[in-house]
C-alpha cells in the first residue's frame, strides 16, 4: 500500500523553428510516498508479537502511532520497521508518518482461541485481554459464560462473544458433548483375528 504527498515544480520548455518561439509551462508533482508492508493483519490475543515495515522514497524520517490503545502495542518505533504485540480483542490502525504523510494497516485481534469442546459439567476460560468487555453466549442451554469463564451445559454448539467499548466483537465456538463410559462383562474369541464383546454402555 502506498499513499504520497504532492509538492508541484513548475517549468518552461521552449521550441524555436524558422525564428519564431513558443513556450509552455508544465507542472511536475512529486514526493513523499510511504509503502507499508501489510494494509491487514489478524491475530489472537496472546499471539507473539510480528513486524511492520514501512518505505519512503526521500528518506524523510518515519513515526509510528496507533488510532487507539488497548488492542496492541507497539516497540522498537525508531526507524522502517515496528514490533507488534497483539494484547486485547478489537481492531485497530498502525500508523506510520513521513513528512506528514500517513498509510495505515488495520489489526484485527481475537479471542485467544477460536474453537473449543467441552465435556458436559466442565468449564473453560477464554481471554479477551481486558476485562473491559461484555461476554454473550448465542445459547444459555449448551454454554454459559461470565467474564471469560465458559461452562457447559448440554449437549450442542454455541458461540461465546466478547464485545468491546467499540462494539467490536470477538467469538469462540463451543461444542459441548457427553462423555459416555463402555464396559465389558466378558470377551470372546470367535474366530481367527475376531474377538466378540459382551457387556453394557
Amino acid at each position: 500500500s502506498r499513499r504520497q504527498r504532492q509538492m508541484c515544480k513548475e517549468t518552461a520548455i521552449t521550441a524555436t523553428v524558422g525564428g519564431k518561439s513558443a513556450t509552455c509551462e508544465i507542472t511536475v508533482a512529486e514526493g513523499t510516498i510511504v509503502e507499508l508492508s501489510a494494509t491487514e493483519k489478524s491475530a489472537k490475543v496472546g499471539d507473539s508479537a510480528f513486524s511492520l515495515s514501512a518505505t519512503v522514497n526521500d528518506g524523510s524520517d518515519i513515526t509510528w502511532s496507533l488510532s487507539k490503545d488497548g488492542i496492541v502495542t507497539l516497540d522498537n518505533t525508531s526507524g522502517g520497521s515496528v514490533s507488534v504485540t497483539p494484547v486485547g480483542s478489537g481492531s485497530v490502525n498502525v500508523i506510520a508518518t513521513a513528512n506528514g504523510v500517513s498509510e495505515s494497516c488495520t489489526v484485527t485481534v481475537g479471542l485467544d482461541q477460536s474453537a473449543i469442546k467441552l465435556e458436559k459439567g466442565t468449564s473453560a476460560t477464554v481471554s479477551a485481554g481486558t476485562s473491559s468487555v461484555t461476554w454473550s453466549t448465542s445459547n444459555a442451554s449448551v454454554a454459559t459464560v461470565e467474564n471469560g469463564v465458559i461452562t457447559a451445559v448440554d449437549d450442542g454448539t454455541a458461540t461465546v462473544t466478547a464485545t468491546n467499548s467499540d462494539g467490536e466483537s470477538s467469538s469462540v465456538t463451543v461444542t459441548v458433548f457427553t462423555y459416555t463410559e463402555i464396559s465389558f462383562t466378558s470377551v470372546t474369541l470367535v474366530g481367527s483375528g475376531q474377538v466378540q464383546f459382551a457387556g453394557n454402555t
